[in-house]
C-alpha cells in the first residue's frame, strides 16, 4: 500500500486500495454493500469491508487510497482518514430520517450532527434518496446520485443447486404450497408486528426469515399460529431458490427505496408495499398495496396471491442491476483520486 507522502493525487487511478465502512449488520442483512464491493474487486480495486467501529478506527489509519463510510459514523472515521492522507468518500445511503424512527430523538439528533461533520470531511458525496439532494448537492465536491441495486440474474434465474438448496429448508420446515414471504430485519421500522397481525386475518401461509429486535415476536406468532413460519437467519445465498417458490412478497416500510423490492421483482414476485413514498418511486400499479391495519395488509396478500408477476415492476428491477451500481461507486473513486 503507498503511504500518504508517497501519494502522487495528480495520477488518475485504475486500481485503487479502498477501505469502506459498512453498517455493522448480521452478514446475511443488507448484503448491498458486500455485493458493489464484489464488483469492485472483479474490475481490480482491492477493497476491505469493515463493520465493527473499533476496527474501522485503527483501519481508517493506515492511509488507503480512499475511505468510504456511511453516515452519520463518518463524521468520526472521514476526519480521520484524511488526516492519515486518504481520500474521503460519504457513501449516504440511508436518510437521517430512518435512524430517528428506530433509535430516538437523543441519538438522532446526536447522529445529524455526525452526519454533518461527514459532509464537511467528504472529497466526494454519493447518494440515494432525491429528498435529500438539498442536502448534498451544494456542497464544493463531486455529487453523484446512485441507486439501490439488485444482482437480476441471481434472482430471475437462480441456480438449481441454489433452489435445491432452498427447497431443502423449505421442507425441513413444513413448507409447501403456495405462500407469502417476508425477507430481512425483523425492525420495527418494517411494521412487523402489524405483519403477523395481518396473519389472523387470512388463512394464507407466511414465510418469514430474517433477525432483529422483534425476532422474539416472529418466533412467538409462529408457535401459536399455524400459517406462520419462521426460518430464522438464512443464508443470502439462498434467498434467489426462496423467493422462486413464494407466491407474495411483503415490504411494509414506507420508503421509496428498498432491494427488497428489487428482489421480489427480479424474482417475478408480486409485492405487498406499504402506502406512501414509494407510490412516487415505483411503476403505476406494479405493486398491491395497502395501510398498516392488519386487515387491510391482509387483503393485500389474498389479492397478490392471486395475481400474476408484475412485467413493470421486472423492467424497474432490469435499471436496477448491480453493474451500474457499481460503475457509480467506481467512477466516485476514480473521480476523487
Amino acid at each position: 500500500m503507498q503511504t500518504p507522502q508517497s501519494r502522487n493525487r495528480t495520477v488518475s487511478y485504475q486500481k485503487a486500495e479502498v477501505l469502506w465502512v459498512v453498517p455493522d449488520k448480521p452478514d446475511n442483512i443488507s448484503t448491498g454493500r458486500q455485493r458493489i464491493a464484489a464488483g469492485l474487486r472483479d474490475r481490480g480495486h482491492a477493497v476491505q469491508l469493515v463493520a465493527d467501529r473499533r476496527d474501522a478506527i485503527t483501519a481508517a489509519r493506515q492511509g488507503f487510497d480512499a475511505v468510504l463510510s456511511t453516515t452519520p459514523f463518518g463524521g468520526l472515521v472521514g476526519p480521520l482518514a484524511k488526516r492519515n492522507g486518504s481520500k474521503y468518500v460519504v457513501d449516504y445511503v440511508d436518510p437521517i430520517t430512518q435512524l430517528s424512527a428506530s433509535s430516538g430523538y437523543v441519538n438522532a439528533t446526536a447522529g445529524y450532527g455526525l452526519q454533518h461533520a461527514a459532509f464537511r470531511a467528504a472529497d466526494g458525496i454519493l447518494y440515494v434518496y432525491d429528498e435529500e439532494r438539498h442536502r448534498v448537492e451544494n456542497r464544493d465536491v463531486p455529487v453523484r446520485k446512485t441507486t439501490l441495486g439488485v444482482d437480476y440474474s441471481r434472482f430471475a434465474e437462480p441456480a438449481g443447486a441454489v433452489e435445491d438448496r432452498a427447497a431443502a429448508v423449505l421442507d425441513s420446515a413444513g413448507v409447501e404450497g403456495d405462500f407469502a414471504v417476508y425477507i430481512g430485519g425483523l425492525e420495527p421500522i418494517y411494521n412487523i408486528e402489524a405483519m403477523l397481525s395481518a396473519f389472523e386475518h387470512t388463512d394464507a401461509p407466511l414465510v418469514i426469515a430474517g433477525t432483529g429486535s422483534k425476532r422474539a415476536a416472529v418466533e412467538a406468532a409462529a408457535r401459536t399460529h399455524e400459517n406462520i413460519t419462521s426460518l430464522g437467519l438464512i443464508d443470502h445465498e439462498i434467498v434467489p431458490g426462496v423467493l422462486s417458490k413464494a407466491s407474495a412478497g411483503l415490504c411494509l416500510v414506507d420508503d421509496p427505496h428498498t432491494v427488497k423490492v428489487l428482489e421480489y421483482g427480479a424474482a417475478g414476485v408480486p409485492v405487498v408495499q406499504l402506502q406512501g413514498r414509494a407510490r412516487a418511486e415505483l411503476p403505476r400499479d406494479s405493486v398491491h398495496w395497502c395501510n398498516t391495519d392488519p386487515a387491510d395488509i391482509a387483503h393485500a396478500v389474498d389479492d397478490a396471491l392471486a395475481a400474476r408477476p408484475s412485467a413493470e415492476l421486472d423492467g424497474y428491477a432490469r435499471q436496477h442491476d448491480y453493474q451500474q451500481v457499481i460503475t457509480d461507486y467506481e467512477n466516485m473513486i476514480r473521480e476523487v483520486l
